[in-house]
């Protein structure tokens, strides 16, 4: 199966992720993770040292708050399910969307379309 070792095997799942996922589909998470922690470190243990900023001081609480809340909100949006075109035959009639979800033109039953 490719995997060398069991260790390996537990650990990597053989290039899936504990969900089934293939590894390469979580590479965009990564790497946001990476940029934002590259970011904190460069603040924290570079300019804040160089500037003598003290970790307790407003500057470094507001820089820690707005950490907090920029992984809060990417946890929570990469946990978000996107949703997806529903499979149903309704919405495969191309250049024909489904009655239930077109305005009608008054006293028609025509769909009305934007012009630009």
């Amino acid at each position: 199966d490719g995997c060398t070792s069991s260790l390996l095997r537990a650990y990597l799942g053989c290039g899936m992720s504990s969900d089934g996922e293939p590894w390469h589909t979580k590479l965009p998470l990564v790497f946001v993770l990476w940029i934002l922690q590259l970011l904190y470190c460069a603040f924290v243990f570079t300019y804040m040292p160089a500037a003598g900023i003290a970790f307790n001081s407003p500057t470094s609480m507001i820089f820690h708050a707005f950490i907090c809340l920029t992984l809060a909100s990417f946890f929570q949006a990469a946990r978000k399910d996107p949703g997806g075109v529903p499979f149903s035959a309704a919405w495969r009639m191309k250049g024909r969307p489904p009655l239930m979800l077109t305005e009608t033109k008054r006293g028609t039953d025509e769909a009305r379309w934007c012009s630009h």
